[in-house]
């Protein structure tokens, strides 16, 4: 029988999957041990009084496990690995802390309206010390496998650099091969993963996507070329997932045109 999971729906698109890394880092957990899951998208906006009884404090996400629903992603992941032990994905201790200060740095950075209060540089440190430590366990956290770790850092990497290129124009730096390489990785996981969980809609003209992108030496490349299952995406994604795409290719990608799909 499948679990069900309460999960965050995307803000004016509820029917796709929206921007919590906690309730992504569980759903990644459930793909990676191919647990079958019923996922319901929650606006957070307008909370249905079913949700309410079950979340009493209206959190996400929210697992039914032997008829009684769990809140907190690390409870939740805990456990999903005491009762579904294989694939293993519990990360060895001496790994387990690994890039845990990435994510309230970026916060901090974020935040920051003092372009000299360091919080760039603590930032950047964090980068450097997760590359470092790729660059001798690599290509996961604990080397060649994926772990829990791996599950619980992707979801937020995807918001650094979301959040960072929009409102900064700040990028991860390209000397940090490892990080690129590791998140390019990932994002293969996450790009399916939103594809699983959402149902087909019509996205609003606000959010239309190109059909066609155009590369730099001028050849037509389809979105669904370059992108799996594109028109079911939450727009960021899907260009998360082509920065990803400049990023190997070194190619630089434009809008040729905006198509109704």
């Amino acid at each position: 029988m499948a679990l069900e999971i309460c999960v965050k729906a995307a803000v004016g698109a509820p029917n796709i999957l929206g921007d919590c890394p906690f309730c992504q880092r569980v759903l990644l957990s459930l793909e990676e041990k191919k647990i079958p899951y019923k996922s319901h998208l929650i606006n957070l906006g307008d909370k249905p009084q079913w949700f309410l009884e079950i979340s009493p404090e209206g959190k996400v996400p929210v697992v039914k496990i032997d008829d009684k629903w769990v809140a907190d992603s690390d409870v939740i992941v805990g456990i999903l690995e005491e009762k579904n032990p294989e694939p293993p994905l519990a990360t060895p201790p001496e790994f387990a802390s690994v890039g845990s200060k990435i994510f309230p740095s970026f916060v901090k950075f974020l935040k920051s309206k003092n372009p000299n209060d360091g919080t760039e540089q603590a930032l950047l440190e964090e980068l450097k010390a997760l590359d470092g430590h790729l660059k001798a366990h690599g290509p996961f956290i604990a080397g060649e496998k994926i772990t829990a770790v791996d599950l619980s850092l992707a979801p937020k990497l995807y918001h650094l650099e979301v959040a960072l290129g929009h409102f900064k124009n700040w990028t991860i730096p390209d000397n940090l091969t490892h990080v690129l390489n590791y998140i390019k990785t990932l994002g293969k996981n996450f790009i399916m993963l939103a594809v699983s969980c959402c149902s087909p809609v019509n996205l609003s003209r606000r959010q239309k996507l190109p059909r066609n992108m155009s590369l730099l030496d001028g050849s037509q490349r389809s979105m669904h070329e370059l992108v799996p299952d594109y028109k079911i995406l939450e727009p960021s994604h899907v260009m998360w997932w082509l920065s990803l795409l400049c990023r190997e290719k070194k190619e630089v990608l434009s809008l040729v045109c905006v198509l109704d799909i």
